[in-house]
């Protein structure tokens, strides 16, 4: 991974990151209040699960192998968190966009060669780079008996600071042995913080701006909330720390919904006053001037409308269903989930839209016949038949002028009609 290695390098810098690269940032994360990071270059999870063993909630972990592009992605992927936490390239051409682009959206901390600091190229960067934590050699290839030749700190970047870094040399022994002990955070007390943040956000609301940053700290605490869940279950928590979780995530959905309802709400509004496009208005031929903002001029999709649109009539159609379903799922010990949400809205806003359906206009007594009321009924129903067509008289007469018409040989149809006269007065007989 160094420049002093002869190993080939791995495609994208990808190596895992060890617990002992992790452990010397953890004092100054919990220094700095963070509680929720992103993590751009998630590779396999490693930095991840080991962060959120310290408590840590993952707001957002993707990588290149997934599709994700950290120097393109939208910057609201990250917003609401508290920091950007990530091993990045080392490659040159990647780590200084990235050190860019991380800063200018949240305080940024990054894990690369400590090397890096004692060169020209970092000049540009030194200026917000407030904090250099060493962490020295690692083993970056799990079952090698060395570690590597380059030396690794964290690198803190942050655009609102200025006046270069400040150096923070190893701790001791027993110190970084402290950092993992008892002051581990427990995630479980960290998660209603960011449910309450949310939901004050949204109490608090009085434009749709407001509404929108609110949606965003729920849908923020959800994911949040989701990965703490299935970190605990894939380490065999207790299940009161699973289920503490689960009512983050149950509580976050709600909050959620309740914000897309206002803004569902909001945005109608605003169509019918004008002040933002209808369906036809978005018109590209018309001037910048005469037409009106669209969803996506506000920064809404028209997929987040029209998912916003459904929940308010599903709750119209049926109040409460989101919280009557998250309350399920709980109840059943299950993970209440989106796709949860979506299907049971879906079913709302349906059902809303058809209204009460009409009565039916089936008779209340009727049965379905047994094997031998289906036989009767048949027979029955083929002599009225037979009898109301042979009442007029007319149509006897054709039938015999018709026998006498055909050229071929009729005796085997006429056998057939004296089958059936037979048939029918052995059927008399026993009746």
């Amino acid at each position: 991974m160094g420049k002093r290695s002869d190993f080939p390098r791995r495609k994208a810098d990808d190596y895992a990151t060890p617990l002992k690269g992790v452990t010397p940032v953890l004092p100054h994360l919990r220094a700095e209040g963070i509680v929720t990071f992103v993590e751009p270059c998630a590779g396999a999870g490693n930095l991840v699960a080991h962060l959120c063993s310290f408590g840590f909630l993952c707001a957002f972990a993707r990588d290149l192998r997934d599709g994700f592009d950290a120097l393109t992605c939208d910057p609201n992927t990250f917003q609401g968190a508290d920091a950007v936490v990530t091993n990045p390239p080392w490659t040159r051409a990647v780590l200084h966009p990235m050190i860019e682009r991380f800063s200018d959206i949240l305080p940024t901390w990054l894990l690369f060669d400590a090397d890096w600091a004692h060169t020209k190229q970092a000049a540009p960067y030194l200026d917000y780079c407030s904090h250099i934590v060493a962490v020295g050699r690692l083993k970056w290839i799990p079952g090698t008996k060395h570690q590597a030749k380059d030396s690794c700190a964290w690198h803190r970047f942050d655009r609102r600071h200025s006046g270069g870094p400040h150096f923070i040399g190893r701790p001791s022994h027993e110190i970084a042995k402290s950092y993992r002990g008892g002051g581990a955070m427990n995630f479980h007390q960290n998660l209603p913080g960011l449910v309450n943040r949310a939901a004050s956000q949204l109490a608090n609301a009085v434009s749709a701006a407001e509404v929108l940053e609110a949606r965003h700290s729920a849908s923020l605490a959800y994911d949040a909330a989701k990965k703490a869940a299935r970190f605990a279950k894939a380490k065999g928590a207790h299940d009161q720390l699973i289920a503490a979780a689960h009512r983050a995530q149950a509580d976050a959905l709600e909050i959620e919904s309740i914000a897309k309802r206002r803004l569902a709400d909001e945005y109608d509004a605003a169509q019918e006053r004008g002040e933002v496009a209808g369906p036809r208005e978005g018109d590209h031929r018309r001037s910048d001037r005469e037409r009106p903002p669209t969803a996506a001029d506000i920064g809404l999709s028209r997929k987040e409308v029209h998912e916003a649109r459904i929940i308010r009539d599903a709750e119209k159609a049926d109040p409460r269903v989101v919280h009557r379903s998250l309350d399920q799922k709980l109840e059943a010990g299950q993970e209440p989930t989106k796709a949860a949400v979506r299907e049971v809205v879906l079913a709302a806003a349906q059902l809303g839209l058809r209204g009460t359906s009409r009565p039916s206009n089936r008779n209340p007594l009727y049965r379905a016949p047994t094997k031998a009321g289906a036989a009767w009924t048949h027979l029955y129903g083929a002599c009225r038949a037979l009898s109301e067509w042979g009442a007029e008289g007319e149509n006897l007469a054709l039938a015999l002028r018709g026998v006498a018409e055909r050229t071929d040989d009729q005796s085997s149809n006429i056998a057939a009609v004296r089958k059936c006269v037979a048939t029918l007065n052995r059927f008399l007989e026993d009746l």
